[in-house]
């Protein structure tokens, strides 16, 4: 799973890198401490924070989803205490609103790997769970705030919550199909 803050180049090329980085510090930090069971923190890179189980049964669709929740709502109130806390009028305080939080899923194969102090997981899953970070969800399908899941997350969680087909061709994995789930949606607990 990645959480991945959307906006984050632009952000960061468009701001001061003296309020950028808090401001991303913070919104990181309320992300990583919504991680737990069955979930393990693997590691933050840039604006993401990354997690993965090792669980057969990992987690059914409705506790993803909550989870998803979580996650989406600790930003979201981050954002919005930031947001209303500043008086600032430079661009990092000013383009915090430009911000969101897609979430990726991906369910498949993988090793960890440990290389002197540093752990890791690697395998084709884990590329094309980044790969999938790199998509046009958006632009295609007009859902700014969602959770990407792809067909084989879908299965392995059998999540039935409506969710919008999608698909994107990624080098050496061909088309694959996704499901997205709409953060926005009516009924769902947003911030």
């Amino acid at each position: 799973m990645i959480a991945d803050i959307s906006g984050y180049t632009q952000f960061l090329t468009s701001s001061e890198l003296e309020h950028a980085n808090p401001i991303l510090q913070s919104l990181l930090s309320a992300m990583v401490e919504q991680v737990g069971e069955p979930l393990q923190f693997w590691k933050m890179e840039g604006d993401a924070v990354q997690a993965y189980s090792t669980q057969q049964g990992f987690p059914t669709g409705e506790t993803f989803l909550a989870t998803c929740g979580n996650l989406y709502n600790a930003f979201a109130t981050r954002r919005q205490n930031i947001i209303a806390n500043t008086t600032c009028t430079c661009q990092a305080c000013a383009n915090v609103t430009g911000l969101d939080l897609k979430i990726i899923d991906h369910h498949g194969e993988f090793e960890e790997m440990q290389v002197g102090p540093m752990k890791d997981i690697s395998g084709a899953d884990v590329i094309l769970v980044h790969r999938m970070t790199k998509t046009d969800v958006g632009s295609v399908t007009g859902i700014r705030s969602y959770a990407l899941f792809s067909e084989a997350a879908v299965r392995a969680m059998d999540i039935e919550d409506a969710l919008v087909p999608y698909s994107h061709p990624f080098e050496h994995f061909g088309e694959v199909s996704m499901q997205v789930y709409d953060r926005a949606k009516p009924g769902r607990a947003s911030a």
